[in-house]
């Protein structure tokens, strides 16, 4: 069954731990503090199942059949509406590929903990069968487990540096390597199941504000979504963390039927 939830702010914190977890802000309009700092531009609709989200912030998700959209918790548990777009690559353009529609049916994992960012997932219904083009195809669900010292790409919209202010009208891509999960519950204080660690002082491209629900791709799947970084800065050189979706590949089937 549908669950629309509305409510609380989910600007939180981990009491305890240092450095702290930061996961999304509210920010007006798109792009605002959206990075994937160092990143490369993308082969226009080289990934053509990423997906913008303006919902209680700006994040991103990606799109998994003709009907559903996976993001994270964070993005529309606090949130009435999400507008989604489609087929992007330039989001200040109107370009003929894209696609918008909004969305009030959503399904948040229901272990989500918004105080520690734990099981940060969510599904979005769409309002109608979306049509699949050259530019909008879904993703398959990953079918192996990402493992350490993988490489992986990490994609977003936003700037290319974390001291410019110019924010990237194009989606910009950049190489991540997955780290052991102990390297990010050491960096914390405390453990983080079900997610995908990357130590961004290893050469990794860091995510920041904005970012947040951004697809890490490998092998024509998603297989983490940015849900937060470390409190002492996105480009600190900390830990980031993504929401392993190999671990919730069977809540996604059974609420979707994909």
């Amino acid at each position: 069954m549908i669950r629309i939830i509305a409510g609380t702010l989910l600007i939180c914190s981990l009491a305890g731990a240092s450095p702290r977890p930061q996961g999304l802000v509210q920010v007006e309009g798109h792009g605002s503090q959206s990075n994937v700092i160092g990143g490369r531009e993308v082969v226009p609709h080289s990934y053509p199942y990423v997906v913008h989200i303006d919902a209680w912030g700006d994040c991103q998700g990606f799109l998994i059949s003709d009907e559903w959209v996976v993001t994270i918790a964070q993005c529309i548990a606090s949130a009435d509406t999400a507008t989604m777009t489609f087929g992007a690559h330039n989001l200040k353009e109107e370009e003929p590929e894209q696609v918008k529609m909004t969305s009030t049916e959503f399904i948040v994992y229901e272990y989500f903990h918004p105080m520690s960012f734990g099981n940060d997932i969510a599904l979005v219904k769409l309002p109608q069968k979306i049509q699949f083009t050259d530019a909008i195809q879904p993703a398959p669900l990953p079918t192996y487990d990402i493992k350490p010292g993988t490489t992986a790409v990490l994609t977003g919209w936003g700037q290319t540096s974390a001291t410019d202010p110019t924010y990237s009208d194009v989606l910009r891509e950049g190489d991540v390597t997955i780290s052991d999960n102990d390297e990010c519950d050491t960096y914390y204080g405390r453990r983080y199941p079900k997610t995908v660690c990357v130590m961004t002082n290893t050469g990794s491209a860091p995510f920041c504000y904005g970012d947040f629900g951004g697809a890490l791709h490998r092998d024509g799947s998603v297989h983490g979504i940015a849900s937060f970084f470390s409190g002492a800065g996105c480009d600190s050189g900390g830990a980031e963390v993504y929401t392993r979706i190999y671990d919730f590949v069977d809540w996604i089937k059974e609420k979707t039927g994909v």
